[in-house]
Order: C-alpha cells, then structure tokens, then sequence
C-alpha cells in the first residue's frame, strides 16, 4: 500500500497553530516574570526591609504640674527598668529550655541579692499559673514574694508586649545592678536595663482627687479608641486616669520619639537608620494654692477621724472667676502608688464602697440633701412669686400646720425640736434657720401652683446650677437632682419600688423648701451657687486648671505669656480664662437681706457662733450658712458654706464649703469649725501650715534634641 500524500494546507494550518502555541507560552511566562519582578519584587523587597528594620518607640516624659504659686505637686523621675529580649535570649542559647531557664535563674537570683521588689501584677499573675497548673512549687514562691525562675516566667508573660519588645521584668532598679548586668551580657543575653520616667508625687496623698493618676494602656482597643495621630500611643504608654493628669492629657503628654534601627537575620543591632527625639509635654499650672490644701485636708480629715465619719469633703473657690482654690475628698489615697502598680485586691478595695470609696472624689461625685443650705433657693422663689417681702414679719412658733390640710398628723411640720424662733423675718429665719418661714413659702408655692406652676421652686433650684453639671475640668461630675412632679411619676411607673409613691404633695414641696426630701446637689454645685450669690448673681464655670507652658528647647526653661485662650491649640501657650455659664437674677432689695442674714449665722446668736468664737468678724466679715441633712438610715450630715470677706466696695475672695457625712450633729457643731480653720488661714498667712517645697527635676539630659546621639543608639530613651 503506498503511502497518502500529504496535505500542505494541513500542515501550515498544525504549524501556525503550534506558533499562535508558543507565542502564548512565551507571552505568559514573560508576563509572570514581570510580576514577579515588578510587583512581588516590590512586595518581597519591602517586606525583607521591615525584616530588618526594627522601630522602636520613645516614651516623652509628661509635662508636670504646679500650684498657682509654681510649687511642684507632680513630678517626673527616673527609674531603672529590667527588661528582657527573649528574642536575643533564644538566639543566644540556641533555643534550649534548659539553658533559658539558667539564665532566668541567675536573673531571678540577682534580683533577689540586690532586693528588687516584685509588682503585685506578677506575683498575682505567678499564683494564677500556679492554680491553674497545680504547680505547688509556684504557689509557695508566691507566697513568699521572692524572685524565682516561676516568678521570671510569670512576669515576662504578665507584661509581654509583643514580640519585637523587649519585656519589662522589674524596675526600681539600683545602678550597681544596671552596671554588673551590662558587664556581665554573656550570663545574660538579651537582658539590660532601661531608664523610664515614673511619675511623682512629692506630696504624697495631697490633692490627690484633683491631680488624678496614670495608668498603662490596658491593650489595643484602648488605643484605637484614644489615639492621637500627633502623638500617638502604643502599649508600652500610660495614660491619664483620673483627676487633671486625664482631663489635661492632651497637654501633659509629650510627644513620643522614634528610632529606626537595622538588624540582621539574629535581630543584632546593625545600624541606627533613623532618630526622632522626644519631646516633653506641657507643664501644667493649677489654680490650687498648696499651703490652702494642706489645711483643708488637714483639717477635714481630723474632723471626720473625730467623728468617724465615713467621708467628707471641702472646697474653696474664688468667686470672682470660678477659680478652684483648694478641693479635698476624704477618704483619700496615694496617686504615687497607683502610678507605681498595685494588685488588683488592692485597687478594688480603694474602690469598695463599704471601705469608704477612697478613689470616689465627693466633690464633684457626692450627691447630698443641701439642709438648710438650700434656703436661700426658697427665700428667692418666695420673692419673686411675691409670697412674701424682705420686710414681712412671722411668728415662728415651731411647729407649722399645712393651710387646709384637715389637722392630721401629716398636717404638722417643726423645727429642730420644735423650737420656735420668733417673730422671723427674711434676714433673721437665715439667721437663726427657721424651718418654719420655709415651710410656709413652700406651702404657698405648692398652693398656688396653677399660676406658678408646680415646679417653680425646681426651676430656681436649676437657675442657681442645682440640677446641671458645673462643668468643673475634672471627670466624673455628677449633675444633681431636683425631681419634678413629673419625674416623680415617671420614676414610680419605671421603678415602683425604688419610689414606692408617685403623687406629689404639699409635703414634697415644703420638704424640699429646706433642702429634704426629693434634692440632691454635689459640694461643687453647692459652693458654685453660693459663689454666685456672693458675687451678686454670676455662675461661672468652677475650674482647676490655669496655664500650660511649653519647654524652650534652647535652655531648660519655661515660656510663661498666657496669651492664649486653653481650646485644642496644643503645642501652645494658653491660659484658662473665667467662663460664665449662667446668671441668677438677684435684686440688691432681695440680695441685701439675703446677705445680711448669712453675716449673722457666725455672730453671736447665729447657728454658726460658737465655732467662729474670737475670729475677727470686724476686718473679715463672713457670710454663710449651716445646714443638717436628714438621711434614711444614717446619722445626720453636717453642711456648712459661707463667703467673704464682705466689704463695702470689695467683692468676696473666697467660697468655703463643707460636707462631713453621717455624724448625727448638727453643721454648725461640725462643719463649720472647718470652715473656720480655713478662714483663719485665708484671712492670715501666716496661720497657713508650712509645706516643703521643692525645684521642679530638669528636664531630662537629651529630652529637647534635635539630632541623633552619637552614643550607641541601642542605649537611650525607652523602647516600647
């Protein structure tokens, strides 16, 4: 058979397609090459650089704080920090458990020589592996508090950060122990020391509830909800808490450096790439005046330890712009050791309501029934619905029966021990405190509701800031109440049986007439409103804070213009400035009175004379008013507030006030001996107690650079 001819159409057609073939192979194998150079080149060459690039974060030291007289009251210091790379560690013992764990035991045994302290967060966290583990060996290194190879491992995993971070282990480190491990780096690879700067407080619990305290940065999710792209945070940070380290954070946080460094395949340091340095934050200027401080407190915790009060409080503001001059809650605590770490036990008990709430800053958070304080509220709402006249004379037998009530015993309300006052006035029932005059004005305001409204007294009450936050620069303010008709039905018909009933009477109105039953005001709203009556009817906004400044970077120095006003202009120089939040209407016929009843409550016959015996009314006239909240199932509260010196001519310079929970006496017997104390040292100096002071520490070596170091880039500012 022979062969079939072959077809040349056939075989041009097999060999373009075998070309259109190749063309595409070629076409596809040049197109992945360009990928892969082109873009997975870029990809690998940027991922090989971050493999060697090594960013590590610089913590700026906060900016501090003073009083308005620039008396330190934070500080920075520093401290020496052990911290391990375990990284470097696992390199350097290749990996084995072993050897590791001899290098924990020779860390753990230089600790314990040169008594380190261990964080009560590790040795909680050492006896949580311990249980979980059933590791009886652990648990007994617990209990004793020593540096172990158990208590090492607890804490790098306590406060492991990441894995790029050295891990902090101790602080409080001495030198002689930073000098023999940086001499000794075979025996201990991947270990050296650090210095951080901690915050200080020199004067210990002092102002505590004002200045606040710091704390770490609890994880990720805090910082994505805090972060400031201008200075941004990261795990190693802290932040403040409470008090003015929160409220001016902004301020006192300085703006963290950055180094960049190489590192080879063993995470070596090869060579510094990049170096910003630190900048510190502002300083921060209170309006506090320390020696006043002292003496408040002074003075208020020996009076509530006398009594056995559970808590207290005290304020002194200047009315004339809302400037806090001293601010004390007791009971207190130590804001150095919360900065410094303290266990959890130990920060639920400061929190514990039945040990007290000593992180609780009743100032602003304390919510009481005013007493007799609040008289002048009802005085004002009496006036001005015309229900009765500064000149108007009644007779104060003690005992006031409701007007067409019907005679039952829920018709009848007394004075304390049903003692009458007298022919009373408006000027002599501030004087001489009858509840009496009171109840009448509350009745009458009750009365006649269908003119007035049946929340008229609630409505003055909220004129003088009763009901509405003061907006004071401190967290954490509780706003008061002042409860409606309305609101007292609501909450019945939301909670029957919080507020069993939900009709208002006559009763809830001249109950509230002398600061009871449905009120509730915080220290700050009480002395803010008295403020405003000592000033003649100006509430401004209560503030603590005063100036920022800025470092000159040139010399360690501080620029000082307070030009400009406090907003978000960080980085500037601002200076807090009065803000009026509200006015009260207060005619001189009304305010004249008024005021002159307040001048008899410290004079002889007024329910504050006994504790301002020998005090020189004459020179230093004052103006104030006693108060005793009844609570349900407590002893009596005991108020005093009072402004002066009230001169002709001079507007008053200081508001006190004072609360002292739960001692069943009345406030002229308890707080008003207080107050007292106060005055003597406001209207005297010289009676103010001494208080050591001290230089602000200088700004740390380096803390202002410009330039990189030339030292060893691995040896400065604070890794995180």
């Amino acid at each position: 058979m022979s062969p079939s001819p072959t077809n040349p159409v056939s075989t041009g057609m097999r060999l373009s397609a075998l070309a259109i073939v190749a063309l595409s192979l070629i076409g596809a194998l040049t197109a992945r090459l360009w990928f892969l150079t082109a873009v997975e080149g870029e990809a690998a060459v940027s991922a090989s650089e971050s493999n060697r690039l090594r960013t590590i974060h610089i913590q700026a030291p906060r900016g501090r704080i003073f009083d308005r007289d620039q008396q330190v009251l934070v500080d920075n210091r520093q401290v020496r920090q052990v911290r391990v790379d375990t990284r470097v560690l696992d390199e350097a013992v290749e990996y084995d458990e072993d050897a590791r764990n001899e290098v924990y035991g020779r860390l753990a045994d230089i600790l314990a020589l040169y008594e380190v302290p261990v964080d009560p967060d590790v040795l909680e966290k050492a006896g949580e592996i311990a249980g979980e583990e059933e590791d009886r060996d652990l648990a007994a290194e617990v209990a004793a508090g020593q540096w172990t190879v158990g208590i090492v491992r607890a804490a790098l995993e306590e406060n492991f950060i990441g894995a790029f971070v050295p891990t902090p282990i101790a602080s409080e480190v001495p030198e002689d122990l930073e000098i023999l491990l940086a001499e000794n780096q075979i025996q201990y690879p991947g270990v050296d020391v650090d210095r951080i700067a901690v915050r200080e407080y020199p004067h210990g619990t002092v102002a505590a509830h004002v200045l606040g305290y710091v704390g770490p940065i609890t994880g990720q999710e805090e910082i994505d909800e805090v972060q400031d792209p201008a200075k941004p945070y990261d795990l190693t940070d802290e932040i403040g808490r409470s008090g003015v380290e929160s409220t001016y954070e902004r301020w006192l946080r300085g703006t963290p450096g950055e180094r960049v460094l190489e590192v080879d395949a063993s995470g070596n340091v090869v060579q510094q790439v990049s170096y910003v340095a630190p900048e510190p934050g502002m300083d921060l200027v209170l309006s506090l005046d320390l020696q006043v401080q002292v003496l408040l407190e002074n003075q208020l915790t020996a009076t509530a330890e006398a009594n056995d009060a559970p808590g207290a409080s005290g304020i002194v503001e200047d009315p004339r712009t809302g400037a806090i001059i001293a601010m004390a809650s007791y009971p207190t605590y130590d804001p150095d050791a919360l900065a410094n770490g303290i266990s959890q036990d130990e920060f639920e008990e400061l929190t514990d309501p039945e040990a007290g709430n000593a992180l609780l800053n009743r100032a602003i958070s304390g919510e009481y029934a005013p007493g007799s304080t609040f008289k002048p509220v009802t005085a004002l709402a009496g006036l001005r619905a015309g229900l009765v006249s500064p000149g108007d004379t009644f007779y104060d037998d003690g005992i006031y029966e409701v007007s067409g009530c019907g005679g039952d015993e829920s018709c009848f309300f007394q004075n304390a021990d049903a003692i009458g006052a007298g022919s009373v006035n408006l000027q002599s029932s501030l004087t001489l405190s009858s509840d009496w005059y009171y109840y009448r004005i509350g009745d009458n305001l009750w009365a006649d509701n269908e003119r007035l409204g049946d929340d008229y007294l609630q409505q003055t009450a909220t004129e003088f800031g009763f009901t509405e936050r003061t907006g004071i620069d401190l967290a954490s303010e509780r706003e008061g109440f002042a409860f409606t008709p309305a609101q007292v039905a609501q909450l019945h018909e939301d909670y029957p049986e919080d507020f069993p009933y939900g009709d208002w009477t006559t009763g809830n109105t001249i109950n509230m007439s002398i600061g009871q039953g449905d009120l509730g005001v915080t220290p700050m709203q009480l002395t803010n409103a008295y403020a405003a009556l000592a000033n003649g009817g100006t509430l401004f906004r209560p503030h603590v804070g005063a100036e920022a400044w800025e470092p000159d970077p040139a010399e360690d120095t501080w620029v000082r213009d307070g030009s400009t006003p406090c907003a978000d202009n960080v980085g500037e120089i601002c200076a807090v400035t009065p803000s009026q939040v509200g006015s009260v209407e207060l005619p001189d016929e009304w305010r004249d009175p008024m005021v002159a009843g307040l001048l008899g409550v410290p004079q002889g016959g007024g329910t504050a004379s006994e504790a301002f015996e020998g005090f020189d009314l004459g020179g230093f006239p004052i103006a104030g008013k006693t108060g005793t909240a009844q609570v349900s199932g407590k002893g009596d509260f005991a108020l005093f507030v009072a402004f002066g010196p009230v001169l002709p001519g001079r507007a008053p310079e200081y508001v006190v006030s004072v609360v002292v929970e739960d001692v069943a006496q009345f406030g002229g017997t308890v707080a008003a001996p207080v107050a007292r104390a106060v005055f003597d040292g406001l209207s005297d100096p010289t009676m103010l107690p001494m208080v050591d002071s001290r230089q602000a520490t200088p700004l740390p070596a380096g803390s202002t650079e410009a330039t990189e170091p030339e030292d060893d880039p691995t040896s400065e500012g604070t890794d995180g």
